[in-house]
């Protein structure tokens, strides 16, 4: 399951530029997948182009059609840094006018959820989910549940996603008719809200934290009250 706010930024150079290309890249953010990065991929092909009057091109002649080897090459890059990347690109291309295509995707955008087997039912899953969250879901659906879907925060958009794969998903901020959607689509839906699915993250995250710099350098704030909405 994955978020969709990645794109895949894509080029067209001579095989000898790529290098450079994607060193530059890399360094204005494109190329993680997770634990790695400058990811990239390249594909060797024939471009054609027309130099025109005052165009300055590495290769050809003004007024012919010239047809040279080339590699597509693509990197993904977060959504936000986007402008920085293809700014990046066009700096270290050797052509004065080189083209590049920017494209939403939904993929290698940094993984979000996890899957897990369990042999219970939705009653049972609710009462587990009570007991390590801390909060009492809201359940929409019943049945036995072999393989649970877990996505942290809001969720209901991985709906979808979650039906293919499981048998239920556990997850915040679910609206009425994301639900009904789910159950139409046979899945179980357990909403114990955004911050009960968050916090076991945020702690994960300040323990990481605190095993690095030390706990006298660090803050917890992971109990912090966050939601905006007031009890009355």
């Amino acid at each position: 399951l994955w978020p969709s706010d990645a794109t895949k930024v894509v080029t067209f150079a001579p095989g000898e530029a790529v290098d450079a290309i994607r060193a530059a890249m890399a360094a204005a953010g494109a190329g993680i997948i997770g634990r790695y990065s400058s990811c990239s991929f390249g594909l060797e092909g024939t471009g054609t182009f027309v130099p025109e009057a005052g165009s300055a091109p590495v290769s050809g002649n003004h007024g012919v059609l010239s047809r040279e080897t080339e590699t597509r090459f693509e990197m993904i890059a977060p959504a936000g840094r986007v402008d920085a990347v293809v700014t990046a690109l066009v700096a270290a291309h050797p052509y004065d006018e080189p083209a590049y295509d920017v494209v939403p995707t939904r993929s290698n955008a940094g993984f979000v959820g996890r899957v897990g087997r369990t042999e219970t039912t939705a009653a049972g899953l609710a009462d587990l989910v009570t007991e390590r969250l801390g909060v009492a879901p809201k359940v929409a659906g019943s049945g036995f549940v072999g393989r649970v879907v877990v996505v942290p925060g809001s969720g209901g958009s991985f709906i979808d996603a979650a039906a293919v794969t499981a048998d239920a998903l556990v997850t915040g901020d679910v609206t009425h008719h994301r639900a009904r959607a789910a159950l139409d689509r046979g899945l179980i839906v357990l909403d114990p809200g955004h911050i009960a699915t968050e916090r076991p993250g945020v702690r994960s995250l300040y323990a990481s934290v605190s095993a690095v710099v030390g706990e006298a350098d660090t803050v917890d704030l992971t109990d912090v009250p966050v939601s905006p909405w007031e009890d009355r």
